[in-house]
């Protein structure tokens, strides 16, 4: 595993699901003031922009983790991906744990870290594989 990229890659994560979700609380702002002040039109378009910007969390680190692999780069878009939801999940049951008391909530909380870990897991990877092609094909040109 490329340890400079993964940790490049966590970093970039976490840069981008801060920008991304800075984005999601100006696009409600600006869908809710379409809706209201506008023609109703626009407002489906604007609101499928919601999509592509939370995607913006998993897909730039994963497509960072990839360009720059040399070699296995879906390997170590795996391992960014868990280290990043591991350290997302740990953050959220951090949080929660205060809040929370009962046994079937700690299960809970630790379900949904597991999962979180998990899908990060396989986006990272998904993303990685695009960022390596990007990096072959630049250099072949």
């Amino acid at each position: 595993m490329e340890k400079r990229a993964i940790c490049i890659s966590v970093v970039v994560a976490g840069i981008s699901l801060f920008a991304s979700k800075l984005l999601l609380k100006w696009h409600g702002a600006l869908a809710d003031y379409i809706y209201t002040e506008t023609e109703n039109f626009i407002y489906p378009f604007v609101t499928a922009l919601a999509q592509p910007i939370n995607s913006l969390s998993w897909f730039l680190p994963g497509m960072v983790v990839g360009f720059l692999c040399a070699k296995d780069p879906i390997k170590n878009g795996a391992a960014t991906g868990a280290l990043f939801g591991a350290a997302l999940g740990l953050l959220g049951i951090a949080l929660a744990s205060s809040q929370t008391h009962e046994f079937a909530s700690k299960v809970s909380q630790l379900s949904f870290a597991a999962i979180l870990t998990i899908q990060y897991s396989v986006l990272f990877s998904v993303s990685a594989a695009f960022g390596h092609q990007i990096n072959k094909r630049r250099a072949a040109l």
